[in-house]
């Protein structure tokens, strides 16, 4: 078990966000093509947290332990610093994206002044509403009342965008997605190592398909591996995909336009 608070741990997250000149929390980037056109549409990105003691962590070794008090808040609003900080340099470098992501823990979507923290940061770094995407995990369609769900259809109201992941593992209570009006929804990698397998396979994805758009959201599928299911992806009027044949997580000072 990681403990992200223990003394010598290297991770006393607070107003400085490095450790040891190394930043404390990095964010790397991936792309989210279009099917039609190959375009770059939006980034994804992935919070990690660097130690000089432990080295560098991926979501999946701290966020378990994080999400269980309210050091995954202070680490998501050192990420969302960085993002907007971020998206001003892509906007210098003409990165051309709708969008970029960053992931929103429950917890803080649940505050609720979330909305309007998240509207002052933006407003503080000068970026508009809709160039930010929140990402959501699955453990958001737990949530026990409607505050959660009540601040992301004001937020978006507000003009911010919303990523929910993890459909079609699992254990994903789909019917919970309908008090979570998201703008899009990403189909788990899982599910693109079925995709052209055979037809029953090919329909259940499509199913899946038309069960989003039935929520008036768009899909993103995760997990694309080659040129053929990115075809099979246009078919079925899936507009977006990320993955192998899309691109791999890179650091922020690699991200360029590649739409040109």
């Amino acid at each position: 078990m990681i403990y992200l608070n223990r003394k010598g741990s290297g991770f006393a997250l607070g107003e400085n966000s490095t450790v040891d000149g190394v930043r404390a929390v990095e964010l790397f980037y991936r792309p989210i093509k279009n099917t039609d056109s190959g375009r770059v549409t939006f980034l994804q990105s992935q919070t990690r947290l660097n130690s000089p003691v432990m080295g560098t962590l991926m979501p999946a070794d701290y966020l378990p332990v994080a999400q269980l008090s309210d050091r995954c808040v202070s680490i998501f609003k050192l990420a969302f610093v960085q993002l907007l900080q971020a998206l001003g340099k892509f906007h210098e470098r003409e990165v051309d994206v709708d969008w970029a992501s960053v992931f929103m823990p429950a917890r803080f979507l649940r505050q609720t002044e979330a909305p309007r923290i998240a509207a002052d940061y933006c407003d503080k770094f000068g970026v508009k509403y809709e160039r930010v995407c929140f990402e959501l995990s699955p453990d958001v369609l737990d949530e026990a009342d409607s505050t959660a769900a009540d601040n992301v259809a004001l937020m978006r109201r507000q003009g911010f965008h919303f990523l929910l992941t993890g459909f079609g593992t699992e254990g994903f209570k789909m019917l919970k997605t309908a008090e979570f009006k998201v703008d899009n929804i990403m189909l788990d990698g899982s599910v693109a190592q079925v995709l052209g397998k055979s037809d029953r396979y090919d329909t259940c994805v499509n199913s899946l398909l038309n069960f989003v758009f039935d929520l008036n959201a768009e899909v993103i599928a995760d997990g694309i591996t080659d040129d053929k299911q990115v075809k099979q992806l246009s078919g079925m009027q899936c507009l977006y995909y990320s993955g192998e044949n899309a691109g791999k997580y890179i650091a922020e000072r690699y991200v360029r336009n590649r739409n040109e």
